[in-house]
């Protein structure tokens, strides 16, 4: 139950900062709360990535908090994803919080023959976490295009 409390209050905080509804001093004290939610293991080998991306965020708070609240304030693309005409590959990690692969599917299923690729053992940042991994799937995907036919879905 606890991790059920806490997850709810992770989403709560993760919202907030995504649709801008906080003070610029609240950035950073946010951020320290959800930063290990892009890697799938947050350790020693997360931390300098986190650091930085930390350190970015608190250098401009203000600017954070007015682009999400008012520049991408229900901002979408999704119903115009259908017009995309090139092949696709929709990458991301498996134990991605922000984006979870059920999203991921959706994003994949509405662009016009795109493939969807899960990193095993990964969150939201698998370019990070499993570089060797992502390589291997993007580099046949930018040498031959996508492995299956337009319309057909499939996660690999």
């Amino acid at each position: 139950m606890r991790n059920a409390v806490t997850a709810i209050g992770l989403v709560f905080i993760v919202g907030r900062f995504y649709h801008g509804e906080l003070r610029p001093d609240e950035v950073r004290p946010i951020v320290m709360k959800f930063i290990g939610a892009y890697f799938y293991r947050f350790g020693l080998f997360a931390l300098p990535q986190a650091v930085t991306s930390a350190f970015r965020l608190k250098m401009r708070p203000d600017a954070h908090v007015f682009g999400f609240s008012q520049l991408l304030a229900r901002w979408t693309v999704m119903d115009r994803l259908h017009e995309i005409e090139v092949p696709t590959l929709v990458l991301g990690g498996r134990h991605d919080f922000l984006f979870p692969p059920e999203h991921q599917a959706i994003l994949a299923d509405r662009l016009p023959g795109a493939e969807l690729e899960l990193i095993e053992r990964a969150g939201h940042s698998p370019h990070a976490e499993r570089a060797r991994e992502v390589i291997a799937r993007v580099r046949p995907f930018m040498v031959t295009g996508p492995r299956r036919p337009a319309g057909s879905l499939g996660a690999h």
